[in-house]
């Protein structure tokens, strides 16, 4: 049995580094960190914790439904235009921008890679590992959820640390069919801010 840490939108590596400390983690997880802008790949790789793990990975792709290409519309959230951060997404016109990020500071989309990351779990790890999975991706873990439970994925994971971005959506999604069905698997699901 494998230890897994999946690390979905990871920014600048202190989510993780946070729940490292709360789950009691060590050197034996492996760790998967999945970042799109690739601007905060070297500032990942600076971090300590990133420095002292022999088995953490940084994937530069955004964690989505398919493989392919999707226009990525970074924003840009501290005053000094070098920090990525709040409200860079993937998901287009079905994002509201929040009233925190200044109009001068949102860039226009660039594509990026995306991954179908219900198959990554699938193919990557087995249903008798440990997985925990935090998803902070802007909006997109509502389809991301939804294609792991059609798809049974979601069973391969032993708790999930989620933050919702409904607040943010046009579209809004049924969140609550989201925790029903992670309920109903005894998937422990943790808010995650």
């Amino acid at each position: 049995m494998r230890k897994i840490f999946l690390d979905c939108g990871t920014h600048e590596l202190e989510g993780f580094e946070e729940l490292y400390k709360k789950c009691e983690l060590d050197e034996s997880w492996e760790v998967f960190c999945f970042e799109v802008v690739e601007e905060l790949i070297p500032t990942i790789q600076e971090r300590e914790l990133f420095k002292t793990l022999s088995n953490i990975e940084v994937i530069n792709k955004a964690v989505w439904i398919e493989d392919g290409k999707m226009p990525l519309t970074l924003d840009l959230q501290f005053d000094d235009m070098h920090d990525y951060g709040g409200a860079t997404n993937i998901l287009g016109d079905n994002y509201l921008k929040p009233d925190y990020i200044k109009h001068e500071l949102r860039k226009n989309a660039r594509e990026v890679e995306t991954l179908d990351f219900s198959r990554f779990v699938r193919e990557n790890f087995s249903k008798e590992d440990q997985i925990i999975v935090k998803l902070d991706i802007e909006g997109a873990e509502y389809e991301v959820l939804d294609k792991m439970i059609n798809e049974g994925t979601v069973d391969y994971v032993n708790a999930f640390f989620v933050e919702w971005h409904n607040r943010l959506l046009d579209k809004k999604y049924d969140e609550n069919y989201l925790r029903k069905q992670l309920a109903q698997r005894n998937i422990p699901l943790y808010y995650w801010h």
